[in-house]
């Protein structure tokens, strides 16, 4: 009885933890939100005044990116490229959003242009680790909501 009396008290402070840790979960989130907002909002500024200005564009769609934003993000990213083509981090935000978005195959022929970092060689080893074992779904919505490590 003391056995299952410890495990009834864990089960109930488990779920009191998470049911208090709630409200602050969404206000992470609400947090995330308004900081993109904000970068989007800078993003625009800077690149209206500087037009020319590869950090900016990049800024702006890293932004679009993480609102959900995807063909804003892709113009932003594309126009960071053109101002800056050796750009690797417009690359691989561009290769992460082609592996969000379902192309694999296009996020790895993006990647195998790119010179190899430990964040190239991360996020080519996730995509070839989803599709083998379907986790794809899942690590596309971490991506989404911000939780992703890539």
């Amino acid at each position: 009885m003391a056995a299952l009396w410890g495990k009834q008290v864990f089960i109930a402070s488990a779920l009191l933890g998470y049911i208090a840790a709630a409200p602050f979960a969404v206000a992470e989130e609400k947090s995330r939100i308004d900081q993109a907002t904000e970068a989007r909002l800078d993003g625009l500024a800077e690149t209206s005044e500087y037009p020319e200005n590869a950090d900016a564009w990049l800024q702006l769609g890293l932004a679009h990116s993480a609102q959900g934003d995807f063909d804003e993000a892709r113009e932003a990213l594309n126009r960071t490229l053109q101002i800056a083509p050796d750009y690797t981090d417009a690359d691989l935000a561009l290769a992460r959003l082609d592996w969000y978005e379902g192309r694999n195959d296009a996020a790895l022929n993006r990647l195998s242009g790119m010179v190899e970092t430990p964040d190239t060689i991360a996020l080519r080893q996730r995509i070839k680790t989803a599709e083998q074992t379907d986790q794809t779904s899942a690590w596309r919505l971490d991506l989404a909501v911000g939780r992703s490590t890539l």
